[in-house]
């Protein structure tokens, strides 16, 4: 069952899409795998650049499809919480843009057809193992893994299905050559993202250190939450007892009891509670 933050997430929006896609080219015969599909020739001479950014979504290899789904329901929903929505999806169509660019250059002398997640997969897959290599991974009612030790499983699984296909399919050398491909091109944009996105906090980090201020680290930040959830706790307490009076409930029963007294007693008789109430009350109504 899908918690609510993942099916808010960008990557299971993802997975919608594609189940949707993948549908409608059923029902289409092919018709729009064929028209999201990278086609080196088509891009260069016709200028259908769209394709730069569509052909993950066209239909791939059942390998490529099944790893897409893995890694972008593991993955990719934890890997948005470390980047936050809005920069996971600008890298993501920045990588694939890269990858098209590349694929085409490629490709271009030939009349290959391109498509498939396999690049996108393995660029979210290494990105959180190389943020979170030495942790481990909860999936639903399994033991928790290592995450490093789930890539490497699933990478295994991949590469041998993939090699598989590419024996019992005519010109199985081309599939297994994009799908090296594609992998090499989400490894390389991990690395370098991940290169970047460290250097950018360790510089933010450094700017901040010079000025005196320091982020505090997580293990520090929450016993300070739980402190300063305690203290307002504390203070509500202190609003509740009588003898507070820091902060008064302003009603026209409690004026009109001091109001009676004074009428009975004097104001001399007034305590410094009714006092401060009258002072506040007098404020409130101005």
């Amino acid at each position: 069952m899908f918690e609510q933050e993942h099916i808010k997430s960008v990557s299971f929006r993802l997975l919608i899409v594609a189940g949707l896609i993948y549908i409608a080219d059923i029902f289409t015969n092919g018709l729009l795998t064929s028209y999201l599909s990278l086609q080196p020739t088509r891009v260069l001479e016709n200028l259908e650049l769209w394709r730069l950014i569509s052909f993950p979504f066209a239909g791939g290899t059942v390998e490529g499809t099944l790893l897409f789904l893995t890694v972008f329901y593991l993955f990719g929903p934890k890997l948005e919480e470390i980047l936050n929505h809005t920069l996971f999806s600008l890298i993501l169509i920045l990588v694939t843009i890269l990858q098209g660019t590349i694929l085409t250059l490629v490709y271009w002398k030939t009349s290959s057809v391109l498509s498939g997640m396999e690049g996108l997969s393995f660029f979210v897959m290494l990105l959180f193992t190389f943020f979170k290599k030495g942790k481990r991974l909860y999936i639903w009612l399994f033991k928790p893994i290592k995450t490093a030790i789930l890539t490497s499983i699933i990478f295994i699984f991949w590469g041998t299905s993939l090699l598989i296909h590419s024996i019992i399919v005519i010109d199985g050398h081309l599939l297994l050559l994009k799908g090296v491909l594609s992998a090499f091109i989400g490894f390389a944009a991990a690395g370098v993202s991940f290169m970047q996105i460290k250097t950018t906090k360790n510089l933010i980090k450094s700017r901040l250190e010079e000025k005196g201020l320091v982020i505090p680290k997580p293990e520090e930040l929450t016993p300070a939450l739980i402190e300063q959830n305690e203290l307002r706790k504390f203070s509500q307490s202190l609003r509740e007892e009588s003898s507070y009076f820091g902060d008064f409930k302003y009603t026209e029963d409690r004026l009109n009891e001091i109001l009676d007294k004074i009428i009975d007693h004097g104001k001399e008789s007034l305590t410094h509670e009714e006092k401060r109430f009258l002072e506040g009350y007098s404020k409130n109504i101005k």
